[in-house]
């Protein structure tokens, strides 16, 4: 497979936070404008998305029901503090990025 990525116009089913934060990352860097409707609206999809947004990506919608997300050619480092701490305890460190 050769390039990138290519954004979605995406319904869930059903609402997944798994579902939700993978999409969300691929589209991140997909090529094009991604919708996602009917996403998870638990806060670690907020903070992730934040984490997201400081390392470059577009998003929009946050904490709503529907995202769209404009893709970029590459996300930068940052620094992030895990505002959200999930379901499971000691999960925070699960958003931790590194970047070449």
């Amino acid at each position: 497979m050769k390039g990138r990525l290519k954004a979605i116009d995406h319904t869930f089913e059903k609402v997944s936070v798994g579902a939700t934060e993978n999409i969300l990352m691929a589209a991140a860097l997909a090529e094009g404008v991604s919708i996602l409707r009917n996403a998870a609206l638990e806060p670690e999809i907020g903070d992730l998305g934040q984490l997201l947004q400081a390392m470059g990506a577009q998003i929009e919608g946050l904490r709503t029901g529907t995202l769209t997300v404009t893709g970029v050619a590459r996300l930068h480092g940052c620094e992030h503090a895990d505002s959200s701490p999930g379901p499971i305890p000691g999960s925070a460190s699960r958003n931790s990025v590194s970047l070449p």
